[in-house]
């Protein structure tokens, strides 16, 4: 066997084994304690824990309880978490480490592929880990957001794949994929799911904008139609997705109107951070990243379409239209959203556009290999790399004060035991308090609130309140609906939300003030436990 080979395989082994031991973190602990201190699983219980948990109980998602971040996403990784052995903030982080591994392995083998050069691989392959895993804007640690991670986008490889191989090939089974693909991106996480859409599109039309690529796709009426039953392949794919996971729900149009509405949010503006935030932040790098990155695409489309007119394009390089197109759509977010991890949880596609222009102008192997060198050293010498608890735990970090007090503050035995004695297996509990997510898994019992968790979890040992999910009159309306048209026997309400309010609180979020004076009125509280008070419905005339 041909020595260069065996050498190249061993790279390629050696690569993905130091991906797994870069990203894995065989202390699960560590990691949850820091998401812990510093969010206090927010971002989890709202995306991943209640959407999950509620799932694999039995209630619908975005009919029985809000997904706003995506269906299929969701859904693959609670049943993940359940193979592993049971539904645990654990098991989904497990889950979550071993998404990551499997789509950076399948990245750098497509970037073997395509760059057909190893150095180049290994090169691009530690940019992109860099720039989407140790980046200052998820500071301290990605797994505090979910939605950072490659579970977001993680079915987009497969379709960009199928893009690749159609421009080398013009194989219509290529779009077909890709379509198909397509379809599930969207069953996936919709909002990652669209750009694939739009990129797949923006593919397609380009190709038909030009006479040379159009007669090899479409040369007769038939051939247009056959484009046409491509373009539209991925909706019909989509709804057949949703319904193996959601069954009839998804021919209500209850179900696609609460699917759509965090994107109606979005488009109203709610959350939107203005342009300068990077500079308000002193974050200067990322600002003028924040403008080089579409700059990059853009440019990048420009040359491919003169090279294209002009003939003298590789018919492979057409590859790069649906990247481009990939990039800007996914970037878009940044324009309403502009902080440091929004553009940099969506920077694989430049890190690959980046790998194209370095094997167009870089030929020399001694400057590739100091390039490659330096990029593993750059990112071995990352400060939040240093500190990230993986198989090298660089920082030797003492762990032990920071995962002992995670453990202590998410004990809730005597409040989940008071939660599972007055609330039967089949009904879902009303919870208004910080952590409902652990809370409900302690007392297996699913939550009962379409918007829940209603509350931001503060740490229970501080007396101040970090927000609410009830923060627009629509959803306090049916929040108010829910409890008048069901009727639960009982609400359990955190202790430190039946004191006295402060004015902060009623001024900046009269949405749960509302809810809680509503219980209030109709509620009285029958038993108490660490944290919570269980408030039973009034009766003989006092509802």
């Amino acid at each position: 066997m041909d020595k260069k080979k065996i050498f190249k395989w061993c790279v390629d082994g050696a690569i993905v084994l130091l991906l797994l031991a870069c990203l894995w973190v065989p202390e699960a602990p560590k990691a949850l304690g820091r998401v812990f201190v510093w969010d206090q699983f927010h971002s989890w219980d709202a995306l991943l824990i209640l959407p999950g948990w509620a799932y694999v109980h039995g209630q619908g998602l975005n009919t029985d309880i809000i997904s706003s971040w995506g269906l299929g996403a969701v859904i693959f990784i609670s049943r993940g978490a359940e193979v592993l052995g049971g539904f645990d903030y654990t098991r989904v982080l497990n889950v979550l480490m071993a998404m990551a591994i499997v789509y950076y392995a399948l990245l750098y083998v497509f970037l073997r592929v395509w760059l057909r050069h190893v150095l180049l691989a290994v090169l691009v392959i530690a940019l992109a880990v860099k720039v989407q895993f140790f980046n200052s804007g998820i500071s301290p640690l990605i797994w505090i957001f979910p939605q950072d991670t490659p579970a977001r986008h993680w079915l987009d490889l497969p379709v960009l794949w199928c893009l690749w191989q159609h421009a080398r090939r013009f194989s219509p089974k290529y779009l077909l994929g890709a379509a198909a693909g397509t379809g599930l991106g969207l069953a996936w996480v919709f909002s990652s799911g669209f750009c694939l859409l739009l990129a797949f599109w923006g593919y397609l039309i380009f190709l038909l904008m030009r006479p040379k690529y159009r007669q090899q796709l479409a040369r007769d009426f038939k051939g247009f139609r056959r484009i046409i039953f491509y373009g539209l392949l991925p909706l019909p794919v989509m709804l057949l997705a949703l319904f193996l996971m959601q069954g009839h729900a998804v021919f209500h149009p209850v179900f696609w109107a609460n699917t759509f509405e965090p994107m109606r949010s979005f488009l109203q503006g709610v959350g939107t951070v203005p342009i300068y935030r990077c500079l308000y932040d002193r974050h200067f790098f990322a600002y003028i990243a924040g403008f080089v990155i579409p700059v990059i695409y853009i440019w990048t489309l420009i040359i491919i379409t003169g090279l294209s007119d002009a003939e003298k394009l590789p018919q492979e390089d057409l590859f790069l239209v649906p990247l481009c197109v990939y990039g800007l759509s996914l970037y878009a977010h940044y324009l309403a959203h502009s902080t440091t991890n929004h553009y940099y949880a969506v920077g694989i596609p430049v890190v690959m556009v980046i790998g194209f222009w370095l094997r167009v102008s870089v030929k020399s192997l001694r400057i590739l290999l100091v390039l490659a060198l330096g990029s593993w050293a750059a990112l071995f010498t990352n400060v939040l790399f240093i500190y990230y608890p993986n198989v090298f735990d660089i920082s030797r970090m003492d762990w032990k004060p920071e995962t002992g007090f995670y453990q202590s503050q998410m004990r809730f035995d005597r409040d989940a035991a008071m939660i599972a004695g007055l609330v039967k297996p089949e009904e879902g509990a009303a919870l208004v308090s910080s952590f409902e997510a652990p809370l409900l898994i302690q007392a297996k019992r699913r939550p009962f609130f379409y918007y829940a968790p209603l509350v931001i979890s503060e740490r229970l040992d501080k007396n101040s309140f970090a927000g609410t999910n009830v923060d627009s009159q629509v959803r306090l309306d049916k929040t108010l609906a829910q409890i008048t048209d069901q009727k639960p026997e009982y609400i359990f309400i955190e202790k430190r939300l039946l004191g006295q309010w402060p004015p902060e609180l009623a001024q900046n979020y009269p949405g749960i003030i509302l809810v809680l004076r509503f219980v209030i009125e109709h509620y009285q509280p029958v038993d108490q436990g660490v944290y919570l008070i269980a408030m039973r419905k009034k009766r003989d005339g006092h509802e």
